[in-house]
């Protein structure tokens, strides 16, 4: 049988064990945590009360929010260029470069479990491999979302109208000026990123164990497979009486 799962090109049965399972759940958490953030764009508009100029004005506010870039438009007595506060470009790019890295090494120790592992079984090394590289994403997801948490509460809070209100559009917001929302920024996507993010830190943890199992470490899981379990077999001799 072991000959036989050696000579075929690949083993898909591979996914419908938990070390493959999984790898399909990690697959589909990292594609949907760099999707959701990167993919992001969106508009704040609001209506000035100017004479002059139309009233409608717009925000746009984007992946990788580098909002000390976003430019802010012209009041009605005013062509200076401002800007919005904040940077929120570092959490954002490490926490998507994070997914990215973890979704092309999903795809790599995929193939090496359907296409390779049947033909080299007595290669111990990879599945060590596998197992510190499950901790070392397991571990980085986690940072990831934490800094990226608080990136999007710093793009909420300087995307935040009132607020914006009080600082960068203080001056055209004074006076027989008024400002009103009219539609605000919808956090829903960045939100979802996080729920993605940690959701990945709970699957590449739990996965650790499976990947465990696989190694040399849990129980001498090759030394078992070889007979090398037990101290080898004695010769017992039985005396003979003699009558």
């Amino acid at each position: 049988m072991a000959n036989n799962e050696q000579d075929q090109p690949w083993r898909l049965r591979v996914l419908l064990e938990p070390k493959g399972f999984i790898k399909i759940l990690e697959f589909i958490l990292s594609v949907c945590m760099f999707a959701t953030t990167a993919g992001y764009s969106d508009d704040l508009l609001y209506s000035l009360s100017c004479p002059t100029m139309p009233d409608e004005r717009k925000i746009h506010i984007e992946y990788p929010f580098q909002l000390n870039t976003v430019e802010v438009p012209a009041g009605c007595t005013s062509s200076d260029d401002m800007y919005l506060g904040g940077d929120a470009s570092g959490a954002a790019k490490f926490f998507v470069a994070i997914g990215v890295l973890a979704f092309l090494y999903v795809i790599a120790i995929t193939a090496w479990y359907v296409f390779l592992e049947h033909k080299h079984l007595e290669w111990d090394l990879v599945p060590m491999v596998d197992f510190g590289i499950h901790c070392v994403f397991t571990f980085m997801f986690f940072i990831a979302s934490c800094v990226w948490a608080a990136g999007v509460n710093e793009v909420k809070d300087h995307t935040d109208f009132d607020n914006m209100k009080a600082d960068v559009l203080k001056d055209q917001c004074s006076g027989n000026q008024t400002c009103k929302l009219t539609e605000a920024l919808s956090f829903a996507s960045l939100n979802v990123s996080l729920l993605f993010g940690f959701l990945n830190v709970v699957v590449w943890g739990g996965n650790c164990w499976f990947v465990y199992k696989e190694t040399s470490l849990f129980g001498n899981k090759r030394d078992t497979g070889n007979g090398a379990t037990g101290p080898p077999d004695q010769k017992v001799e039985v005396p003979t009486n003699t009558i």
